[in-house]
């Protein structure tokens, strides 16, 4: 399992390769043309330097042609694209796919894919691959970066990365629908400051690095108590509820069954101690009678001696 550490994970966004020697860098980047809308077409683009013939940009494939899918595509092919012996740094606008890939995933894994109520959850088709992958390079000591950049902020790498994406999913819209290619639309979450947890702090000679935000994590931590609570009360008055009617429906019917069933034994036994007693009141009788008749055995032998 990826051993994920905060500080690593999110670097400082003015950083740059040169501060990681031996490693090599790759901008990722998926767009979507019509993101959300039946004709939507997504293109996928990896960046690996000027002129570089790895450099990726083509149609996401088969799938759901949203943005979502296009930037986890786009880290998966950048994993399958460098040894697995390079160490990397891979830098994406998507925190989306960060989370997907080092912490979500293991939560998702826990919970059986399904989500509260037995849907599964979406893109784990490129998701597994992607773990896959850096499971493989952590068992070999490789090591495995993500820097998050906000997109569309004359980022070379990122610009790059967009433009290959871009153009892919240009490509796919003409090959499908041969009409004019529609606006390109980023979910609201591309364009969020900084991932949950940091905040973008602004200097005065112009860079801009990412800080912790505890008050964030805080006010989330007290949501979700909240929440917790709010549940567990629910829990017990609902609990409550079942004891003063006497359990749930099927616990209520479990033991009117159970009545049932001891009102019926104990009629059976009723009828047996009746026929028991009878049987034995009819014994009496033929045992009387029988001794009656060894008392006379010719009842009218009197009444001749009389007649005589």
């Amino acid at each position: 399992m990826i051993t994920i550490k905060r500080q690593p994970l999110y670097i400082n966004r003015t950083m740059w390769s040169e501060e990681f020697p031996g490693f090599e860098q790759v901008s990722t980047d998926g767009s979507s043309l019509g993101n959300g809308k039946k004709k939507a077409t997504a293109g996928v683009g990896v960046y690996f330097g000027p002129n570089d013939p790895r450099n990726y940009g083509e149609p996401l494939g088969p799938g759901p042609q949203t943005n979502q899918r296009a930037e986890l595509k786009a880290v998966l092919k950048a994993l399958q694209t460098i040894p697995i012996t390079q160490n990397l740094l891979i830098e994406t606008d998507s925190t989306y796919a960060i989370m997907s890939v080092t912490e979500w995933y293991y939560k998702w894994e826990w919970k059986s894919w399904r989500k509260g109520k037995g849907a599964p959850f979406k893109n784990i088709d490129l998701i597994k691959p992607s773990v896959g992958h850096l499971e493989r390079r952590e068992a070999i000591g490789s090591a495995t970066y993500f820097r998050w950049v906000k997109g569309h902020t004359d980022n070379p790498g990122n610009e790059a990365a967009d433009k290959l994406a871009v153009a892919g999913a240009r490509r796919e819209y003409v090959r499908r629908y041969g009409e004019p290619e529609e606006k390109e639309r980023r979910p609201r979450c591309t364009f969020r400051e900084a991932p949950f947890g940091w905040k973008v702090v602004r200097h005065p000679d112009g860079t801009e690095t990412l800080e912790p935000n505890p008050q964030e994590v805080n006010n989330y931590t007290k949501k979700q108590k909240k929440a917790a609570e709010k549940r567990e009360a629910e829990r017990i008055k609902v609990f409550k509820s079942r004891r003063r009617r006497g359990g749930s429906a099927a616990q209520r019917m479990a033991i009117k069954a159970a009545r049932a069933a001891e009102a019926t034994k104990a009629a059976e036994a009723t009828k047996a101690a009746e026929a028991t007693k009878a049987a034995e009141a009819t014994k009496a009788a033929e045992a009387a009678d029988a001794w009656l008749a060894e008392m006379d055995p010719d009842p009218t032998s009197d009444v001749a001696a009389q007649s005589e």
